[in-house]
């Protein structure tokens, strides 16, 4: 299993994500942002 980690809730991130989904044991493990909010809204898309 591959267990990512993210700083960031830019569009670089989400293009990341995007190619990593392709990936068949990933998971998103982590998110921060500079607010709660957005990183919770961020790691449920």
């Amino acid at each position: 299993m591959i267990r990512i980690g993210i700083v960031g809730t830019n569009w670089i991130t989400e293009r990341l994500l995007e190619a990593a989904k392709e990936i068949e044991n990933f998971k998103l493990a982590a998110v921060y942002s500079r607010t709660l909010e957005r990183a919770e809204e961020f790691a449920s898309q």
